[in-house]
């Protein structure tokens, strides 16, 4: 009897849950003054799998800097974090690094 009231339970939230989803769909305004978003779970699941199968691999520049630095980071991985030629900026964090490397990396003077 309880899977019953659970059950039905259920099948009036999704049929409410359903409705609110509607309603922010066809509402963009009211939809941005509200504090949750609401998406069906399948929706995820399709819009995440569309991405995965969109993904291409890494870039030539990042599969280059894999292949140049892969034996040397397996043996000694804190390696990763260390630039070559005397680094002006020992102490930044790891995502300050990241930052730093990624503007270098571009062509800025980071």
């Amino acid at each position: 009897m309880a899977d019953l009231i659970i059950l039905q339970e259920s099948h009036d939230i999704d049929r409410m849950l359903a409705v609110l989803h509607t309603r922010l769909q066809n509402d963009v305004q009211l939809s941005n003054t509200i504090q949750f978003n609401l998406k069906p779970k399948r929706l995820q699941t399709d819009d995440l799998v569309a991405r995965i199968e969109l993904y291409q691999g890494p870039d030539k520049e990042s599969q280059d800097v894999l292949e140049a630095n892969c034996a040397r980071w397996l043996l000694q991985p804190w390696s990763f974090w260390t630039t070559s030629g005397g680094d002006r900026y020992p102490n930044l964090d790891a995502q300050a690094q990241i930052v730093r490397a990624y503007v270098r990396a571009q062509g800025g003077d980071a």
